[in-house]
């Protein structure tokens, strides 16, 4: 996925050493509590008058770091939303060709919902990702190693605890990740059900209500949603389970590095501003790991819709067209001669032993009744499939010998099934004739 996106790099780079000096800060902060905390014990231990200068001059630093943190988190989500919506943008216009680019025997083999879905899907979860590699890992990463050799620092005993504390709960947070992958996966696959039933149903609701059929497609649409239901029921369970036991790990952590830390303070090795300081930053350390796990099951999210995303986007097409095909100018004759054609994974062949001639300035209609095999000529002419025998003469040369563009370019059709777009008529009339200014269209519709 990452091939889609260019000019990122600056732009994360630049949130990265953002995101540095926003964790040296966000560990900066408790040293600050620790100063003023030994300040006010030592002026509670002295007679006579007391100088709060001391005091006054760490309030004034608290507040001046705060107010650059504030400014920094500005800074920051500004350009974390711009990434966002660049990252967004560029995914699905960059993919949306390659979607154009899949073969027609491909394309209706699907449903048109799922796919929409897995597309959806598959972008969202990446850009997620990326939003959250800046948000999530680089900050609270980098705070937790910070605070890590802080503590270490101050107390090696209390550094050794914390970092087997946080190191299992991180190894914790990735078997659940493993653990509910499968039901990841089927959850995903019944989103795609879910997706396709409700977008056919909305498209076919006259033919519904014309049958009466809603209550065979309320079961369907049920089906689909219970599925959806029970598959992040069971990976909500496994999730609450690990989350349990890496929080309840965090809270033993926590204690632990306190208790080393209160019992050498009461041997007059530590103050109390270093009680909070470890304390503080002990929680903080055990609460990044949250976020951090976010992280891991966000990956895991990602890594499972992207790749199908990008399974569907490395589908080989049918055929392609030769090296050296070139470009159709004129289409003066269409020749059928013995062809024979059988859909992918039909047992039966739609036409057999098929040939005609249309010359140009000539008129020949193909008649009979449905499932003879008209449209089915219609889609060998314009090459969205190739024949399983015979062969297809255009100007009395093989059809692979011109390019598949420009066949369909120089053919005026009138599909069976109507596509009509969401969007105005002159839009609509742009898209099937793209070389017709505006103007000329809009004087043709008044004419």
């Amino acid at each position: 996925m990452i091939k889609f996106l260019k000019g990122m790099h600056k732009q994360l780079s630049f949130l990265m050493v953002l995101n540095f000096l926003r964790a040296a800060l966000y560990v900066y902060v408790p040293f600050i509590f620790k100063d003023i905390i030994n300040e006010i014990s030592r002026l509670a231990n002295i007679s006579g008058p007391s100088n709060f200068n001391q005091i006054y001059k760490s309030l004034f630093t608290l507040a001046a770091v705060l107010f650059v943190e504030r400014f920094l988190d500005f800074i920051n989500e500004k350009y974390s939303d711009t990434i966002r919506m660049y990252t967004t943008t560029t995914l699905r216009q960059a993919i949306f060709p390659k979607l154009m680019e899949l073969s027609v025997a491909y394309i209706e083999k699907q449903r048109p919902g799922a796919l929409a879905q897995k597309v959806n899907q598959g972008i969202y979860d990446f850009v997620d990702w990326i939003w959250n590699l800046n948000e999530w890992l680089s900050m609270y990463m980098i705070s937790s190693i910070f605070i890590l050799i802080v503590l270490g620092i101050k107390n090696l005993y209390v550094g050794l605890i914390l970092l087997v504390v946080c190191s299992l709960m991180v190894i914790i947070n990735m078997r659940k990740v493993k653990k509910s992958k499968p039901s990841n996966d089927k959850a995903n696959e019944y989103y795609e059900k879910y997706n396709a039933q409700l977008t056919e149903s909305l498209s076919h609701v006259a033919t519904i209500k014309s049958l009466s059929a809603q209550d065979e497609i309320n079961r369907l649409f049920n089906k689909a949603t219970n599925g959806v239901k029970s598959s992040r029921l069971k990976q909500f369970k496994i999730q609450r389970r690990h989350n349990a036991a890496r929080d309840t790990l965090g809270t033993i952590g926590l204690l632990a590095a306190v208790v080393v830390i209160s019992t050498m303070a009461t041997k007059g090795k530590y103050s109390p501003g270093d009680i909070l300081l470890v304390a503080y930053l002990a929680r903080d350390l055990i609460l990044s790991i949250v976020p951090i796990g976010r992280f891991i099951d966000n990956t895991a999210n990602a890594e499972i819709t992207s790749a199908r995303l990008l399974k569907l986007l490395n589908t080989k097409p049918l055929f392609v067209d030769k090296d050296d095909a070139v470009n159709l100018t004129s289409l003066q004759s269409i020749n059928f001669d013995k062809v024979y054609f059988k859909y992918p994974d039909s047992k039966s062949k739609a036409i057999s032993d098929i040939s005609f001639e249309i010359s140009n300035n000539k008129t020949l209609a193909l008649v009979g009744p449905s499932g003879v095999g008209k449209s089915t000529i219609t889609n060998l002419i314009l090459r969205f499939y190739q024949p399983s025998d015979g062969s297809i003469l255009l100007n009395d040369a093989g059809a692979d010998t011109f390019t598949q563009d420009s066949i369909r370019d120089k053919i005026a059709i009138v599909m069976q099934d109507v596509a009509l777009f969401n969007t105005s008529v002159l839009e609509n009339i742009k898209i099937a004739v793209s070389i017709l200014t505006g103007d000329y269209i809009e004087a043709l519709l008044h004419h």
